[in-house]
């Protein structure tokens, strides 16, 4: 079972799953067989005991009952054969259940009433009288078949079967520990109480008076079981409360009163077998409430309360509300019994799946949401039974005025209250796309885009860090550790990446955030694929620039060189040749040259442009360490050095001219030219264009220039331009 904590043990599994679905098997035959020694009359019949009479809702077609004109609706007063005159009847008789029973005496009634009218029932003479005096002689037919069961027998077998298949999953396969033992107890309990429901409810009439109190108990005693196991689970899991066994105690007292229940030792001025039934829900809310309140600093185990406490809210809420409350009131219930039975094995399943830790990481996305749903209905029923009650309006008066209360005042406050005081903790992707964007539509390099991949994710969703970084290659990301870490796909798709502790091992990695991992890889590689194509098409035009350049301009100024012969022109037209190549060179950026060689081929060449001005020129430092430099840097580094060079002609005096180089610690280049001026009539800094370039071109390279004036210990006005760039 992927995302819990179950774990196969095939040394047991198979011979408990076979010894408990033959047990199922054996009692659903001997539930058949009983069927077939049971009178059928082709109609159904159910209790009035307000009017004592039983009351006809179901008529099978074919059957004695419509052969004789019995109609749904008629009411049955009387009875009678050939050898019992008419006698009346009390509505008893037809009782299917503990739930219509209000204390010990209506049981010993009910119970004698069945054992009366039980003979008759076989009576080829048997007679039913209506309120109107109507005989109806409708003669039994010994024997049904299983498959003549109503279709919510069926349903409740096979809801037994369900929850059956439940526990036997957990004997067979958890690892033994006191929240499985509790969750068996409960899952047999459960599944002994609605086998025992199916079998009352497959009674057309009565079933036979002398398994009838033996089956209330048997399966008061199941849902005992299964309410005080689960509420013994809630003070247990997913931290013991108290150091007291307290869990323990509370199972026990269930039990005894259920015993005081069963020995009818128990007699209060409401419906006495509710009390039982009632009792736990206040001490399951405490102990949520604890749990919810001790595992505030753990998410897996806030997840698992919050299974809990869905059960317990919603749907124990509704049973309680909705069955067990009318009937303690003694009115009849809004949901049937079929229904409840339905909603126990929900909230087992519920209560199950938080304590084996299934999908904890779905909780935090569906908690809030089926919570203010919920509300939304419990305040619709609520007020319906208020209107009813107190101001005595028709039911379906009632249902539109509480529609109407819920669609004009609850809906809009709860939407307020979801979004002001309970954001999501769903990843909204189209908040993240602009910053995705900025963060990734200029990276190139592979490694980058892997590194900043991993810190985006880590930001996205406060991860605490990185857990392992294996060649597990995963196509979508998944959910691991019960959703305290999560599995993730590089760019690459060659390896795998796990996320350990979102929003800082507060919340877990959820369903939500698994497609937005998704998402965001498939943007990144889509833009990585974008870059790639459109890098390709850039050095597609790039190569054909360099070819025109090379073959038009080129050619064109070699011609020119040829032509000029040895005049000044050639000259010229030579070092624009000579241009022309670096630039190529540039473009291409294909060749690299030395630290040590460009910076001397620099100076070499500004010490030649300076005497042929008549300035004096000096290195005074040269201490690089050994770097390489592409083509882009050095011709960068050449053409500022070329403007500061022309800018120290422009406005240098003829003497001070120094340049110094030298590497920093950190490996960049530190480049120093001073010189003192002629005067100082403009400001270099926003005057000059070539300053503007010089401040572009190292900016390209990632560096920065500074320019200033100083003074010299002589009281000279001296130029200084500073150059860093990081290699």
């Amino acid at each position: 079972m992927s995302g819990s904590n179950i774990s196969p043990r095939p040394e047991r599994s198979y011979f408990i799953i076979f010894s408990v679905l033959l047990i199922w098997v054996v009692i659903v035959a001997m539930i058949g067989l009983d069927l077939s020694k049971r009178p059928y009359f082709g109609a159904k019949f159910d209790t009035d005991l307000g009017e004592k009479v039983i009351v006809v809702t179901e008529v099978y077609e074919g059957g004695a009952a419509e052969n004789a004109g019995l109609t749904i609706g008629t009411r049955i007063t009387h009875l009678s054969t050939d050898t019992v005159p008419k006698f009346a009847l009390n509505g008893l008789e037809t009782v299917g259940g503990r739930h219509e029973l209000r204390n010990y005496a209506m049981v010993q009634d009910t119970v004698d009433a069945k054992y009366k009218i039980w003979p008759l029932l076989f009576d080829p003479s048997l007679t039913f009288y209506s309120d109107d005096g109507t005989a109806f002689a409708i003669p039994p037919t010994i024997g049904r078949s299983l498959w003549s069961l109503p279709l919510k027998s069926y349903l409740t077998l096979t809801q037994s079967l369900l929850v059956l298949s439940i526990t036997i999953g957990i004997v067979a396969f958890a690892t033994p520990s006191r929240t499985v033992s509790y969750l068996t107890a409960g899952g047999f309990g459960l599944a002994t109480n609605v086998i025992c429901g199916a079998y009352l409810g497959s009674s057309l009439l009565t079933i036979p008076p002398e398994y009838f109190r033996g089956i209330i108990n048997v399966a008061a005693w199941g849902f005992t079981i299964f309410s005080y196991s689960l509420l013994a689970l809630f003070f247990s899991f997913p931290a013991r409360l108290f150091k007291w066994p307290a869990s323990e105690i509370l199972f026990a007292t269930g039990l005894a009163l259920q015993a005081m229940v069963s020995f009818e030792l128990l007699e209060t001025p409401f419906h006495s077998f509710q009390i039982v039934n009632l009792t736990p829900i206040p001490f399951a809310l405490i102990g949520s409430m604890l749990q919810w309140r001790q595992s505030r600093n753990d998410p897996i185990a806030r997840a698992s309360v919050m299974w809990f406490s869905l059960s317990i809210y919603g749907i124990v809420s509704a049973v309680s509300l909705l069955y067990s409350l009318p009937i303690l009131l003694g009115i009849l219930p809004i949901m049937s019994p079929h229904v409840v039975n339905f909603s126990l094995a929900f909230i087992y399943l519920g209560i199950s799946a938080g304590a084996l830790k299934y999908r904890l990481f779905d909780m935090h996305t569906v908690w809030w949401k089926t919570v203010t749903w919920l509300m939304g209905g419990f305040i619709v029923v609520i007020a319906d039974l208020f209107l009813v009650w107190q101001f005595s309006i028709d039911q379906n008066e009632a249902l539109f005025l509480a529609l109407l209360l819920a669609g004009w005042v609850y809906f809009p406050i709860r939407q307020y209250i979801v979004q002001r005081f309970l954001p999501s903790q769903e990843t909204a992707i189209h908040s993240l796309v602009p910053d995705l964007v900025s963060s990734f539509s200029s990276l190139r390099d592979n490694d980058q885009i892997e590194g900043r991949y991993i810190s985006f994710l880590q930001r996205c969703f406060g991860a605490d860090g990185i857990g392992s970084i294996t060649s597990e290659v995963t196509t979508s990301a998944q959910i691991e550790n019960n959703g305290l870490a999560m599995r993730v796909s590089n760019v690459a798709g060659d390896r795998s990446i796990q996320l350990v502790g979102k929003e800082h091992g507060r919340s877990l990695f959820s369903s939500n955030d698994v497609e937005t991992v998704d998402v965001i890889l498939n943007l990144i590689r889509s833009m990585k694929d974008t870059n790639q194509s459109l890098d390709a098409q850039q050095e597609h035009e790039r190569n054909r620039i360099v070819r025109d350049l090379h073959d038009d301009v080129g050619g064109r100024l070699l011609s020119l060189v040829y032509q000029a012969g040895d005049s000044a022109l050639a000259s010229e037209a030579r070092s624009t040749l000579a241009a022309l190549k670096e630039t190529l060179v540039v473009v291409e950026n294909t060749e690299t040259i030395d630290l040590d060689i460009a910076w001397r081929e620099i100076c070499t060449s500004a010490s030649h442009r300076f005497a042929q001005s008549g300035q004096t020129f000096a290195v005074s430092e040269h201490r690089l360490a050994p770097r390489v430099l592409s083509a882009r840097e050095y011709v960068n580094l050449k053409r500022v050095m070329f403007e500061i060079v022309s800018n120290a002609i422009k406005y240098g005096a003829r003497d001070s001219i120094v340049f110094a180089a030298r590497s920093l610690a950190d490996g960049a280049l530190e480049i120093t030219a001073s010189n003192t001026v002629k005067t100082q009539s403009e400001d270099p800094e926003g005057s000059h264009r070539g300053l503007l370039n010089i401040k572009t071109r190292i900016g390209e390279l990632g560096g920065s220039s500074n320019t200033e004036f100083r003074k010299t210990p002589l009281g000279e006005d001296q130029f200084v331009v500073t150059i860093i760039i990081p290699l």
